[in-house]
């Protein structure tokens, strides 16, 4: 997965429905590259045109003990990603 970032692929570009390389490697059931998406922080803000959420896709492919981790991981790099983007009061 590295090399393609190394050779300047996009893992947050979207096709016409509006899904992301993630929303495909759920689908695909594919644990590995699913883990390594929500760790790269890619498709973390689902928002296509078939109104389907990020939750909701793992929980329809992935089994329960993975559907929990994955849950749980992306709900992780979502805050981080909130945190970072929400300015510091002093």
């Amino acid at each position: 997965f590295e090399m393609l970032i190394e050779a300047g692929a996009n893992i947050h570009v979207k096709d016409s429905m509006g899904h992301t390389a993630l929303v495909y490697a759920i689908q695909n059931k594919q644990l590995e590259v699913t883990r390594w998406l929500i760790e790269m922080r890619s498709g973390l803000n689902l928002q296509s045109k078939a109104s389907l959420s990020l939750v909701g896709l793992i929980q329809a492919h992935f089994p329960r003990k993975q559907a929990v981790e994955l849950v749980s991981l992306s709900s992780k790099k979502q805050q981080a990603v909130t945190s970072q983007s929400t300015p510091s009061r002093k």
